[in-house]
């Protein structure tokens, strides 16, 4: 499993915090990885739906 679809994962679970230190850990080590538009839709879902609007809000 990639690190992303890890990330999507953790959301699902309501650790939002976790993914969004993921996307941010994918990104630092390879900014050629793709983190589209449905991966960022995804976690703000799931931080939504886990009180956690604020969290991903600024994203």
């Amino acid at each position: 499993m990639g690190k992303v679809e890890e990330a999507i994962k953790l959301a699902k679970q309501g650790k939002i915090e976790e993914a969004i230190n993921l996307y941010n850990e994918v990104q630092q080590l390879d900014s050629d990885v793709e983190i589209n538009a449905s991966n960022w839709v995804l976690l703000c879902l799931f931080g939504s739906l886990n009180n956690q609007a604020q969290d991903v809000f600024c994203l």
